[in-house]
């Protein structure tokens, strides 16, 4: 399924990701200025926009993203297969084939179905055998959202016309493994494409949750074994599929040529839709280079798009994130605290016996430090939480590895939220103590 998400989420063309998503130190306009967390140069008149260590630099994106597509453009011409090729050659075999009306073609419908099958599997391990990006062995998140699927309907078809043989094969044939198999991906992307339409009728974006769920890319390792176990059953399926054809009856030479135009007439349709979502599949650099050139979104929110489409999040970032939130939360919690010590100054001035008008006192002076301790009590619980999540992931030595780092970091930031929660406890208590 991961491989099925790489392969309609992430075009195979153009500069490889890491390009943009380093750490990039080049100077970008001045009109950036009014971007949050910006040092500016009087040297040179440069700007630099400070993400978590990363500089997001607008001309770099910009770059990156014009080279993406012409990379898809020179792709389209070194091959010279466009889409109208691929409709002119599925006209001119359907044509031929009308002049095969008469061949009788179901009293072979068996032999028929193990060719296709066979040219299905073929099919699919010549796309396993394509390169694969957005693999790195360190730790992401699996990056595959349904409201960024390119042309679901389009996918939706694709899916429909993988299923076709496998479908087939059953009804003529009865079950097997091998067309059990081979549909398994036509399904997996029809769900895919289902989910994305309704997401979409819905209107609902699956934004980047603040924990999300512990599903991560795989290895370079993992991926290069699990396309080695998916290619072996390809080839497997297909020589079953020869082994099938081998043990029906003779087929005449007329059967032989019609059956031949539909299995190019198939993997014709197949191709001509797959490349025309090809071109789909790099629309989202448009969109965002035009969101980038009218100021609609600021560099570091297009580098954070870049990287999720060809990388994923990487679970040190989200974490980071957290911790930077904690940080500033306890910033202000001292300030709070201050000002709490500085309103009950005046105290005292309350009689001693008058309890309940001392306790309205504290109680409004500490009420935000109150609340920055219980908003940060439920961030370190909900932490706590989602780290019991990942210890169920640590058969990956990866996440065994990061979660010790983990942990220690939260018992640390455990340890000055109590700190916080004790220097709370002593004003409060100063204050109501009699005098």
């Amino acid at each position: 399924m991961a491989r099925l998400a790489t392969m309609y989420r992430v075009p195979t063309t153009g500069p490889r990701p890491p390009a943009v998503a380093g750490q990039l130190e080049r100077g970008v306009r001045p009109h950036l200025l009014s971007v949050s967390g910006i040092e500016v140069s009087s040297a040179h008149q440069a700007c630099r926009v400070w993400i978590g260590g990363i500089v997001a630099d607008k001309k770099e994106i910009l770059d990156y993203l014009r080279n993406r597509q012409k990379a898809a453009e020179i792709e389209a011409k070194v091959n010279g297969i466009n889409l109208w090729v691929l409709l002119g050659a599925i006209g001119v075999i359907g044509w031929t084939l009308l002049s095969y009306l008469q061949v009788d073609l179901w009293s072979h419908r068996e032999f028929a179905v193990y060719v296709l099958l066979c040219c299905e599997s073929l099919y699919l391990f010549i796309w396993l055998c394509s390169p694969t990006s957005g693999i790195r062995e360190e730790l992401r998140y699996e990056h595959w959202r349904a409201d960024d699927v390119e042309s679901p309907f389009l996918i939706l078809m694709e899916g429909l016309w993988l299923l076709l043989p496998p479908a087939l094969h059953i009804a003529i044939t009865g079950k097997n493994f091998g067309a059990a198999f081979i549909g398994l991906f036509g399904a997996g992307i029809v769900v895919m494409s289902i989910i994305a339409i309704v997401m979409r009728v819905i209107g609902r974006r699956t934004d980047t949750e603040r924990f999300p769920k512990p599903k991560f890319t795989v290895s370079p390792k993992s991926d290069v074994t699990g396309d080695l176990v998916i290619g072996a059953c390809f080839i497997l399926v297909s020589g079953v599929q020869v082994s099938g054809m081998l043990s029906t009856a003779s087929v005449p030479v007329d059967a032989v040529k019609v059956l031949a135009l539909l299995v190019s007439l198939y993997l014709l349709v197949l191709v001509a839709i797959r490349r025309r979502r090809g071109s789909h599949s790099i629309q989202w650099t448009y969109e965002l280079e035009t969101d980038i050139l009218v100021d609609a979104v600021s560099p570091d929110v297009a580098l954070r798009r870049i990287e999720h489409r060809a990388l994923g999040s990487r679970l040190q970032d989200v974490m980071n994130k957290f911790f930077d939130e904690l940080d500033r939360k306890l910033e202000v919690f001292d300030v709070a605290l201050r000002k709490s010590v500085a309103s009950l100054d005046g105290i005292n001035a309350i009689p001693t016996e008058y309890h309940v008008e001392r306790r309205a006192r504290v109680d409004a002076a500490t009420l935000e430090a109150k609340s920055l301790l219980d908003q940060m009590l439920l961030d370190i619980q909900e932490f706590s939480k989602y780290l019991d999540a990942l210890g169920e992931k640590k058969s990956d030595a990866r996440v065994a590895t990061a979660m010790e780092g983990l942990a220690s970091r939260k018992d640390l930031y455990r340890d000055r939220i109590d700190s916080a929660k004790q220097g709370l406890s002593v004003v409060v208590e100063s204050a109501l103590a009699p005098k």
